[in-house]
């Protein structure tokens, strides 16, 4: 082992008791739900809708979450062992979850949310945009602590070894990804921030698509792989790259159909009956 490069050895057991472990990445996980629910619920509330609907939301997001995640791993990564024991898709604690799977899980939670609820899906979409770019943070954060998904074997005097892992120096991608999902939830902070209520319907959410998902494209090169199929066929791509272009490509498309159509309310004037409609009155903004 090349002693020059830092050696990473941190036990991801934050608590043992008894046959019980509580690891950091369910800590972070937690957290990353928690802290999602506060910033969606501010932008819910921000929105004039209720904080009832605020929390059915959360409730349908973090089941959209949970088991997109879980099924997204099981999918796209690790098709053949679950599928000769289906019983273990359950095993959550045993690890295994995908973000793409994750950002499924999110469309799908929202559009049986908005269904019931009758709430416009861009605008729930770009309420919770935010929420899931600094909840990726924490998701990766975990990764490092748990030294898993790690980055390819490297020289770079910024590689690092996971004694849990291998004993090769290895880029630490995860910490890359926590920056990214930094990056973004400061792009759209300020973006939101900016215009506020003014802003085009979808702009938040279609940047949020188009940032992550394209850096995340980028990042992967640095990124050990994951599939072993695509190793054998000599795939020039991850397969979280394959799983990144859809994305970024619905997101640009959202992009430009939000600007295209920006759309400016007028001073708010709430509407007898409809207190939860803040946008009813709009004008298109002039060329």
């Amino acid at each position: 082992m090349d002693t020059s490069h830092f050696v990473w050895d941190f036990d991801p057991v934050l608590i043992t008791l008894g046959r019980l472990q509580i690891r950091y990445y369910g800590v972070l996980f937690a957290a990353a739900i928690y802290i999602g629910y506060l910033v969606m619920k501010w932008q819910f509330k921000r929105g004039g809708q209720g904080e009832a609907k605020a929390d059915a939301l959360f409730l349908y997001e973090t089941l959209g979450i949970v088991i997109g995640a879980r099924l997204g791993h099981v999918l796209f990564y690790e098709p053949g062992p679950f599928l000769r024991n289906p019983l273990e898709i359950l095993y959550i604690w045993k690890g295994g979850l995908a973000s793409h799977g994750a950002t499924i899980g999110i469309f799908l939670a929202t559009w049986l949310f908005v269904r019931r609820h009758k709430v416009p899906v861009v605008e729930v979409l770009d309420r919770l945009a935010m929420s899931v770019a600094i909840g990726s943070s924490c998701i990766r954060l975990g990764n490092f602590l748990n030294s898993e998904i790690v980055g390819r074997v490297s020289d770079s005097p910024i590689a690092i070894v996971f004694k849990r892992y291998d004993m090769q120096p290895r880029i630490p991608s995860q910490l890359v990804e926590v920056a990214i999902g930094i990056v973004v939830f400061l792009i759209l902070y300020f973006v939101d921030r900016h215009y506020k209520e003014s802003r085009p319907r979808g702009l938040i959410a279609s940047l949020y698509l188009v940032l992550y998902f394209g850096m995340r494209f980028g990042v992967e090169f640095i990124k050990e792989y994951q599939v072993d199929f695509l190793v054998r066929h000599h795939s020039p791509f991850t397969m979280g790259q394959y799983l990144s272009i859809p994305f970024f490509i619905g997101g640009a498309v959202g992009l430009y159909f939000a600007i295209k159509k920006w759309y400016v309310p007028e001073t708010p004037v709430a509407v007898a009956g409809e207190s939860d409609k803040p946008y009813l009155r709009k004008k298109k903004r002039k060329k």
